[in-house]
């Protein structure tokens, strides 16, 4: 019975002993994740710039500026439109 459980204690011994031998490891591992995502976020955001100043993206966001400009005044036509079809077959029926 002792046999079996001194063994037992020197193995969880040499886990502990092994676990912490590894903890510096895995922090130094983590720094490096959290370095890596620091260089991509920053990338990430300088092309984000690039992309935001690009001649290409300020034509298309005119575009798109210039077609709900129209797309407005389109509904706000159809509005008036309506509107006055209401009036008139409201009063014609009254």
């Amino acid at each position: 019975m002792k046999g079996p459980l001194l063994l037992l204690l020197v193995l969880l011994a040499l886990v502990a002993s092994f676990a912490r031998a590894e903890a510096p490891a895995e922090e130094s591992l983590v720094e490096k994740v959290q370095v890596y995502v620091q260089q991509v976020a920053q990338k990430a955001q300088e092309h984000m710039v690039t992309l935001r100043e690009s001649p290409t993206t300020q034509q298309a966001r005119a575009w798109l500026q210039a077609g709900l400009a129209q797309t407005q005044e389109y509904f706000g036509q159809l509005k008036d439109q309506l509107a006055t079809l209401w009036e008139k077959t409201t009063a014609g029926g009254a």
